[in-house]
């Protein structure tokens, strides 16, 4: 079983069941539950979260407000995520972080798409043909509310999961195309080799010798030949967590985040910032 490559950022949490088996039988994935923060945490506040084997919950993936997808679990194991665990043993549980509060607790742009394209490569890779959302827990696609007495995922969310329904079997028939960030341009910035990898790196926009420097990863990541661009055909590879990159002052600013050009492991790419620390 899988693992989504959109996720930019891996942290294991220890609360799940290890395997989807159930009284000796394997359970195959067909759901997918979305849940909300009730709140705007970061990718790595949300992993220190369920990172706490007291808070006794998890969940497979979360996105932020910017549309950063993170991987908590493996596929493969049971999440602890919405009071059911017949609903979590056959579901991938997605959290999303909230740009604004109660009552609306509204959800960005950026982390609707994000959650689209997210459920469109679980159902692609685990055989889900179709998300069925009939608004209670009959549909493949469920809320947290149907399973216990709380307002999870909040009006706004509840109020566009007909839409993401849609949107995702939109393109699992191939009638629409994956959203993403607009193409820079495809040369590597001067100084710098893309030779190691089969594609090119895009070209940096900006330069600055304070960037210049060792870094270390505060957890894995993934380089990527574009900045910002969180797809599964955009990684060169995965720095892991302590491993330490060079970047030579070059970057590009995508949503207010840096991405440094980084050399490591004889491959070059870019890495977000936010995942890095200077050495």
């Amino acid at each position: 079983m899988s693992n989504s490559t959109l996720a930019s950022y891996v942290q294991i949490s220890p609360n799940c069941n290890k395997g989807r088996i159930r009284n000796g039988k394997k359970i195959a994935i067909k759901k997918i539950t979305i849940h909300h923060m009730a709140g705007s945490l970061t990718l790595q506040q949300f992993g220190a979260l369920v990172a706490r084997p007291a808070r006794q919950m998890s969940a497979t993936y979360a996105i932020d407000k910017n549309g950063n997808i993170g991987r908590y679990l493996d596929e493969a194991d049971r999440p602890w995520t919405s009071s059911s665990p017949d609903n979590d043993y056959q579901a991938i549980t997605v959290e999303v972080a909230n740009d604004g509060g109660a009552p609306n607790w509204h959800v960005s742009n950026a982390s609707i798409a994000a959650l689209i394209n997210l459920c469109v490569d679980v159902c692609k890779r685990n055989g889900i043909a179709k998300l069925n959302f009939t608004g209670d827990k009959s549909g493949n696609l469920t809320q947290h509310c149907y399973f216990t007495n709380t307002a999870c995922p909040g009006p706004y969310l509840k109020s566009k999961f007909k839409y993401i329904a849609g949107e995702v079997n939109k393109r699992l028939s191939g009638g629409a195309q994956q959203a993403m960030p607009s193409k820079p341009a495809t040369q590597p910035p001067a100084g710098c080799s893309s030779a190691s990898t089969s594609k090119k790196c895009a070209a940096a926009k900006s330069f600055s010798k304070s960037v210049a420097g060792a870094y270390t990863a505060t957890g894995n990541v993934y380089m990527r030949y574009v900045p910002g661009q969180i797809t599964s055909d955009n990684i060169v590879c995965t720095v892991k967590v302590a491993e330490r990159v060079r970047c030579y002052g070059y970057y590009t600013t995508i949503g207010g985040v840096k991405w440094f050009y980084c050399a490591y492991a004889g491959k070059v790419g870019y890495i977000s910032g936010k995942y890095l620390k200077k050495s």
